[in-house]
């Protein structure tokens, strides 16, 4: 995996799963973790954003985030 790979994440959809991508949304490299969250969960305005890829700058946005899109989800 390329050094630029690794500097940067976005949080997409995987398999019906909220997951963690090295990358940016326009180049995503290898997923970086999965999570409990199911994408048919998330309302469609959130499901519409995941698809396209929410880029995140460091692991406390990240965290936020993803604290959001859980709080949509039942699992």
């Amino acid at each position: 995996m390329s050094p630029p790979c690794l500097k940067t994440m976005h949080i997409g959809e995987k398999d019906g799963w909220v997951t963690v991508f090295y990358g940016t949304p326009d180049n995503r490299c290898r997923p970086k973790s999965a999570t409990r969250i199911k994408a048919s969960d998330l309302p469609p305005g959130e499901l519409d954003d995941l698809k396209t890829g929410i880029p995140v700058s460091s692991e406390e946005e990240l965290l936020h985030v993803l604290e959001a899109l859980a709080s949509w989800s039942d699992g």
